[in-house]
């Protein structure tokens, strides 16, 4: 009768297939999935991200918030606010996720006479404010 020595590659063969499968399972969430949520900056503007291209926009110890759009391209996202006061008037905001802080490229300003836009650091430069304060951060979750 011939003795088998125990060999390990069935063992290792199936740890490896085990892992593959743990892996697999722990997908990476999606930049939309990472935006869900609210965010604040270091003026207290808020953006709340509730998925499906649509966000709110307020400001941190006041009521309200304004509806707006976003869209995704990659890791950039295009914040849209049409004012109730003037639908002619569209205000574009575009921002980069960078792990846990979207930091802001640029604002768009377009009306039907045409478009004028501002970087970020031309902003901070025009209105005296430190550009880190533009970017914005998640806040706590609510539970």
């Amino acid at each position: 009768m011939r003795h088998h020595r125990p060999t390990y590659i069935g063992s290792l063969f199936l740890t490896i297939l085990l892992l593959s499968i743990v892996v697999a399972c722990e997908r990476e969430a999606t930049v939309d999935e990472q935006l869900q949520g609210t965010w604040k900056n270091g003026d207290g503007n808020l953006l709340r991200f509730e998925g499906d291209g649509r966000a709110l926009v307020g400001q941190e110890g006041l009521s309200g918030e304004g509806e707006c759009r976003y869209e995704l391209r990659g890791d950039s996202v295009s914040v849209t606010m049409i004012p109730d006061e003037d639908p002619e008037l569209r205000i574009v905001y575009r921002l980069w996720l960078d792990g846990d802080t979207l930091r802001l490229l640029s604002f768009e300003r377009h009306t039907p006479y045409g478009m004028g836009s501002l970087t970020a650091g031309e902003y901070a430069q025009q209105t005296g404010r430190p550009a880190y304060k533009l970017d914005f951060t998640r806040t706590a979750t609510e539970e």
